[in-house]
Order: C-alpha cells, then structure tokens, then sequence
C-alpha cells in the first residue's frame, strides 16, 4: 500500500477536514456491491442492483437500482467476482473452478451492459472485468485415488478492475443497472454459484 505525504498548514488541515459550507458535500472514496446467483445450466442474464440486499454481505445499494439522497457517485472503475472455494477433482477430469470460469468468460461469451437514465453503455466482454481479489496459498494432501484441489479466479486480481476514470457520475433517484449476459446456459461444475458485480469510486454526500 502506497501513502502519499502531503506537508499541510493548520490552516489547510481545517478546510480540507470539512466542507466551507454545510449544504456542499464531502467526497469519500466508496465501494458499491451486489451479489446474484447462477442457476447451473440455467441462468442466461442476471441484472446487478435491482433490489436491496437485506443480508449486506450480499450487496449494499441504498435503493433497487438508483441512490439515495444527496448522494452522487463518480465511478473510478469496475469489476465482477465468481465466489468460488477450492474443489476436489478428479484425476483427469476437466470441469472444476478453473473450467467454469473459462466457460462464464469465454466459450459462452460472457458481457456486461451498463444502463443509466435509459441509455445503454456496452456490452463489453465480461473478461475486462477482473475479480477484486482472492484467497493466495498452496495446499497439498494424501488421497487414496489421483486427485487434486483447484481453485481460479477471474483474471489477475488487482483491486482496480476495469476503467471508467470518473467520466459517469451516477446522480440520485435516476436508475441504473449493470446487466451480464451469455450466449446460452453454462452448466457449472461448482453448481449455483454466487457472481458479484462491484464499483469503486468518489461518492459525494452530506457531510451529517
């Protein structure tokens, strides 16, 4: 993690600790999440965001497909997680993580479409959309068959996700939603499997 030291008068600590008017905003950097499942052999299209998530592990928007009041958001970038854990294949065999990744990804063509006050954005190819992290580690184990643990992520995790650069500010009560699509149903060897959609960016709010 990178710090930037900034040298500050007093002065400057106590205007920027606090906005000059109490009617103007802060700006706070702000991470939005929502969480869908896949139904195995199924699913064709999932929309991100349209409902309030009451478990907010699973997601954390304010209101079904828009913000609240005075909130406004200046998304910096995007990004999609399949919520894997490790699975035990078997020997030789070609389905687990790895392979269903490449399948939500590539053989059936997964795409993001970004809709904002009716005007659509996309698709993009759900591949420029890298996972925000993931569990690292090396495990090992005895079994009595060929045998071995898989586990994959989607793309080399970074924290940063795919650009917008702040060039859409989402602006409150106006609706929104990120859709994912795939050419046909994907029959996953982890089965349902939750996908979660995330952004990270500026969010402008009241300061109480």
């Amino acid at each position: 993690m990178r710090l930037r030291i900034v040298a500050y008068t007093n002065q400057q600590l106590l205007d920027l600790s606090g906005p000059q008017d109490s009617s103007q905003p802060q700006c706070i950097p702000w991470l939005y999440y929502d969480t869908q499942s896949y139904t195995s052999g199924t699913s064709t299209a999932l929309q991100f965001y349209q409902a309030v998530q009451s478990d907010k592990t699973m997601g954390n928007i304010p209101q079904a497909g828009t913000l609240d009041s005075p909130k406004y958001y200046a998304i910096e970038s995007v990004g999609f997680d399949v919520l894997f854990r490790p699975a035990l294949i078997s020997s030789a065999a070609s389905t687990g993580p790895l392979d269903d990744i490449a399948q939500l990804l590539f053989s059936q063509r997964g795409t993001l479409t970004f809709t904002f006050m009716n005007k659509a954005y996309g698709p993009w190819p759900l591949s420029a959309f890298q996972a925000s992290g993931g569990p690292t580690g090396f495990g090992w184990g005895t079994f009595t068959a060929t045998n071995m643990v898989e586990y994959a992520n989607n793309g080399i995790p970074n924290g940063e996700g795919w650009g917008m650069d702040q060039q859409i500010i989402l602006r409150p009560t106006a609706q929104f939603v990120w859709a994912a699509a795939w050419a046909a149903a994907i029959t996953l060897g982890n089965g349902n499997t939750n996908l979660r959609h995330w952004m990270y960016g500026a969010q402008y709010q009241a300061v109480v």
